[in-house]
């Protein structure tokens, strides 16, 4: 595992605390890992960073939704995993997050 792998490995397992700052901190963290031009993830660690910011769309706290929305924006996931291809599993939960989102009003990406 690359020690970026690793990283946002450590990130995401912080995204499930049930503390609140945490999940708000490892999700800026998280996004600012994703800004960086040098940042490679494989497809699995993509699939996971992908499906835990869809999970923290769900979040009790509003400011960790519009983080993970933020995220979402992320050059990095804009490839096959993207967050916006309707073609794929994750595109599809994307955008039933979005609704989501919008209904609980989080302005989307």
């Amino acid at each position: 595992m690359s020690t970026a792998a690793f990283h946002i490995s450590s990130l995401l397992e912080k995204m499930t605390s049930s503390d609140k700052d945490f999940r708000f901190m490892a999700t800026s963290d998280l996004m600012s890992e994703l800004q960086k031009d040098s940042i490679q993830l494989d497809e699995d660690s993509e699939r996971k960073v992908v499906k835990m910011l869809l999970r923290l769309l769900e979040d009790k706290n509003g400011e960790v939704q519009n983080l993970a929305v933020k995220c979402c924006r992320a050059p990095l996931l804009q490839g096959p995993l993207s967050c916006h291809n309707p073609g794929n599993e994750v595109g599809r939960e994307w955008g039933e997050g979005r609704s989501l989102a919008a209904a609980r009003g989080v302005r989307p990406a």
